[in-house]
């Protein structure tokens, strides 16, 4: 399956090896031989949605706690910022 009938089907190809439910950084999907635009272009057309930057997940997985709570730990980090409050 190509990008072409990713888009249209809306749906995943299982030959990505890129899981259907769980959230999965960015960087796996390139890896997958995905490029950023073509992530970008699934996105838009409702065949993933972004969890968190740099995370994204199937748009037919659930957009619960728990699917955002299982976004891939590195990302999650190099999301986290450090806050502090002058008084």
């Amino acid at each position: 399956m190509d990008i072409k009938d990713m888009l249209e089907a809306r749906v995943v190809d299982p030959a990505l090896g890129l899981p259907s439910v769980e959230p999965f950084a960015v960087a796996r999907a390139t890896e997958a031989g995905l490029t950023r635009r073509q992530l970008a272009d699934l996105v838009d057309h409702g065949v993933f949605r972004r969890v968190v930057k740099g995370v994204l997940v199937a748009a037919s997985a659930p957009d619960d706690v728990a699917t955002r709570g299982a976004a891939p730990e590195d990302v999650k980090q190099s999301e986290t910022r450090l806050v502090t409050r002058s008084v």
